[in-house]
């Protein structure tokens, strides 16, 4: 191929042709990779189950388990906090209002802090 011989036309149809090519290249690399992560996830997770251990023995991290709570509405007993992660709704307003965080402490030894 001789560029410089080519017209402007054929030049930008020819820009047009490695834009496509180049979209469609990116596409399939993608979705290549995303079956090959789809079939190793499968895969690993298939060895993990048989193993009989967690994935988390496996690699040696700890498990985090669900936090206990730490806060509770007074209003509505129901309604805690473990104090990690974003505040609840009734706790952001009690706040607002002045209350201290302090005043929602489950634990009553605590609350002189």
């Amino acid at each position: 191929m001789n560029t410089p011989e080519m017209s402007l036309k054929d030049l930008q149809k020819l820009q047009d042709d490695l834009q496509k090519l180049q979209k469609k290249v990116t596409e399939e690399t993608e979705a290549y990779r995303s079956n090959r992560l789809s079939e190793a996830r499968e895969a690993y997770a298939a060895l993990i189950k048989e193993s009989g251990f967690t994935i988390y023995e496996i690699i040696g991290k700890k498990s985090y388990g669900e936090s206990p709570a730490k806060y509770q509405n007074p209003s509505n007993t129901l309604e805690t906090w473990s104090g990690y992660g974003r505040r609840p709704i009734w706790l952001k307003n009690a706040l607002v209002r002045g209350e201290s965080l302090n005043t929602f402490l489950i634990d009553e030894d605590l609350k002189h802090l």
